[in-house]
């Protein structure tokens, strides 16, 4: 069981307000030894978020499984999911959700 890690930026953002944040990094690896390209059961799958300006209610799918977030500044935040028997095997999707400081919602 391998789950391939490949960051595909195809995003669609509604924009309300065009004074909006957005994302300047998303970063995706495993903390796989070997190959952080690649996670297997038990590995850790982390994706790095870092937004032009202040972000908050930072929600991160990966897959179809919430990851869990840590939240380093008020633009970076680290979202991870330990691979587990329900995490699909293939390419990784994921959705990350966020509100501005305006309050705008941002897919």
């Amino acid at each position: 069981r391998v789950i391939y890690l490949i960051l595909f930026l195809i995003g669609h953002v509604l924009i309300t307000d065009a004074g909006c944040p957005n994302l300047s990094t998303v970063s995706i690896e495993s903390d796989q030894v070997s190959n952080t390209l690649y996670a297997r059961l038990d590995d850790k799958i982390i994706i790095t978020i870092i937004a032009e300006s202040d972000i908050d209610a930072v929600n991160v799918l990966i897959g179809t499984q919430s990851a869990s977030i840590t939240t380093t500044s008020s633009t970076e935040y680290i979202a991870e999911l330990i691979v587990d028997g329900d995490t699909s095997t293939g390419l990784v999707t994921f959705v990350i959700n966020y509100v501005d400081t305006a309050s705008v919602i941002n897919t």
